[in-house]
């Protein structure tokens, strides 16, 4: 278990610490690699959820490799999520939006 947060604490740092710059050396596959731009205009179409859901499942995924460490989705719902990622995007929008999900990491780690 120690292995495992040490793991965790080591890789979210590094995500932290390259947020807006970047990964480095760590791959993110799927709508993260999107633009907050991007964001903001599929956030504007009726039914579109696919970044949002990659949002949440990245937050989820944080939670639970956390092991109780790290959960930035607690006391929050998805509506939540998606309006601060919003908020994010609106303010960067050529920021990806793996880098507004770690910003909310950062801003909710438990």
């Amino acid at each position: 278990m120690r292995k495992t947060l040490l793991a965790t604490v080591l890789t979210v740092g590094l995500l932290v610490g390259s947020a807006g710059t970047g990964f480095a050396d760590v791959t993110v596959i799927g709508a993260g690699n999107s633009s907050c731009g991007t964001w903001t205009a599929e956030r504007q179409k009726a039914y579109s959820q696919g970044y949002s859901q990659w949002v949440w499942g990245f937050l989820s995924g944080i939670g639970y490799a956390g092991k109780g460490e790290f959960d930035p989705l607690h006391n929050m719902d998805g509506k939540g999520v998606a309006g601060w990622i919003d908020n994010y995007c609106r303010d960067h929008p050529i920021e990806d939006i793996s880098a507004a999900a770690i910003a909310f990491f950062t801003a909710h780690p438990r």
